[in-house]
């Protein structure tokens, strides 16, 4: 026999422990129904006695600093829910075709937050299904309640963070919402928590049963580029610590360490079967399954380190050439010996795209992050400025200028000679002796480092050229619509098209120089 035991739920709720295989099993009964769940499954056909769907071409939320000045904008394309209500079943389903975050500002990554577009293509960015039992009307029992998150790109800048957390620190500011103290301490002095009454134990009425919880593997490939501006407002809000060199060391380091590319971040999915417990116990299960996949995957993000050459990049792309190369010809010769040689020709030229990306990325990665720690070592506060100003627009543009390159490269060797001069005299005139001894400091390290900074970006420039001619323009995510304009004269305005287009396109041209001209259409 395979019934282990019968116990009373509640009310006419009765609970059967069966062997199902080598697992036991829980089954749920109400016995004022004379049709038991498998009968009912079995009979049920496409009987919906009510449908509801709703369509959405798409939305967005766009989000402005206190300057009027548009930091972010998130979009939700196609979006598609479908209830039903069937004789057995309420039905929910949920798809978000296209999911994505734009930075708006003039630094940083354009797409912080969009789906890889070399994988799952043609699936929604996320789709929920969920199928809840009408049953059993006494306690909360799913059939079916799964999660799919396509993979993501999420691309973060340290500029674009801190002006993130600047416009919700304003938010926060000007808030006027309130909690009267002395209620709470009122609340508190009573000692409230103690009070019987407020307890509630929790009954079979509060938990959840599932037939299955299927939670698909979530992918997210992190990108984070750091520029020295948190530590750059620490050393300005510290009383002048930037000219210490302990602390240009320390900048140095946290610029060069905090670089991370492309590191993914892999959740493995979980799967629940017949789980019968409270929506707290079930939220605990998630959260520890999550917390431990997190902790497995810290290696990844030491391994994705730019100055480390990304050593996880690397094999990944070493080891997809690889598989391609093996597998492809394979496949082929199953066919004919005509899709042997398309599969020899496909396989050999992944091995050679994907290694050759693998190997001049790493090669891009060190040399530039070399540089960007030399940067830091300078000292002078314009240059580091106008350094992260070109990377914040390098990371922008996805595109190499090795010709801008070869010319910043010659300007920053005659500025570092000319320091030599410059920085004791500027020194003097601020500090006296003090300041002419510091100066020449400067001047004699920055005719070092800025030669040298700029060799390396042109080498890594040239690494780089070469690495982006082996990936597709295809797959790379566009902003949905332009920045909003801002006139700078306090005044929010509706959102133009014309005018977005047109300020967009001006900031485009002549490296920048015309991004001032905002007055377009109005």
């Amino acid at each position: 026999m395979n019934k282990f035991s019968e116990f009373k739920i509640q009310g006419e709720l009765w609970a059967e422990v069966m062997a199902d295989g080598p697992t036991r099993a829980l089954q749920i009964r109400d016995q004022r129904n004379t049709t038991d769940a498998s009968s009912v499954a079995e009979s049920r056909v496409d009987d919906a006695k009510y449908t509801v769907e709703v369509a959405v071409a798409g939305f967005g939320v766009s989000v402005v600093d206190a300057k009027l000045e548009e930091v972010m904008y998130a979009t939700i394309l196609d979006l598609s829910t479908t209830y039903r209500i069937t004789k057995t079943d309420y039905e929910f389903e949920l798809k978000i075709g296209k999911l994505q975050v734009d930075n708006q500002s003039e630094k940083g990554p354009e797409v912080v937050l969009g789906p890889d577009l070399t994988k799952a293509v043609g699936r929604p960015s996320i789709h929920l299904s969920m199928v809840k039992s009408r049953v059993y009307k006494e306690m909360a029992y799913y059939k079916i309640l799964a999660l799919f998150i396509r993979e993501m790109d999420l691309d973060l800048e340290e500029t674009f963070i801190m002006r993130l957390l600047d416009a919700a620190q304003n938010v926060v500011d000007s808030s006027t919402i309130t909690v009267p103290e002395e209620k709470t301490e009122d609340l508190r002095s009573s000692g409230f928590k103690q009070l019987k009454f407020l307890r509630r134990e929790n009954t079979m009425a509060d938990r959840v049963y599932f037939e299955v919880l299927q939670l698909h593997p979530i992918v997210v490939n992190l990108s984070f580029y750091g520029t020295g501006a948190m530590m750059q407002r620490a050393s300005t809000e510290g009383g002048g610590l930037s000219y210490n060199p302990m602390f240009a060391a320390m900048k140095a380091l946290g610029v060069v360490v905090t670089n991370i590319d492309r590191a993914p971040i892999a959740l493995n999915a979980l799967a629940l079967e017949r789980p019968f417990a409270t929506q707290q116990e079930l939220l605990s299960v998630i959260r520890k399954h999550y917390r431990s996949q997190l902790i497995t995957q810290l290696y990844k993000l030491v391994g994705s380190f730019e100055f480390l050459g990304n050593p996880v990049g690397l094999v990944n792309n070493l080891g997809t050439g690889f598989q391609d190369f093996f597998y492809e010809p394979a496949q082929g010769a199953m066919k004919s010996p005509s899709d042997f040689a398309k599969g020899m020709s496909k396989g050999s030229l992944s091995l050679f795209k994907n290694s050759t990306y693998g190997l001049f990325n790493a090669a891009s990665k060190i040399t530039g992050s070399m540089s960007k720690s030399l940067v830091q070592l300078s000292g002078d506060e314009d240059y580091i400025k106008k350094r992260q100003d070109a990377q914040s627009a390098r990371v922008k543009a996805k595109q190499t200028n090795i010709s801008k390159e070869r010319n910043d490269l010659a300007t920053e060797a005659s500025d570092g000679l000319m320091g030599i001069f410059a920085k004791p005299l500027a020194g003097a005139r601020e500090g006296g002796a003090t300041g002419f001894l510091s100066g020449l400091g400067k001047g004699l390290l920055g005719a070092v480092v800025k030669p040298t900074a700029g060799l390396m970006d042109l080498t890594s420039m040239a690494a780089e050229g070469v690495r982006d001619t082996t990936k597709s323009t295809e797959d790379v995510l566009k902003r949905v619509r332009p920045p909003r304009v801002n006139l700078g004269d306090g005044i929010l305005r509706h959102y133009d098209a014309r005018s977005a287009h047109g300020c967009d396109a001006m900031r485009r041209l002549r490296d920048g120089e015309w991004k001032e001209h905002r007055d377009i259409g109005f």
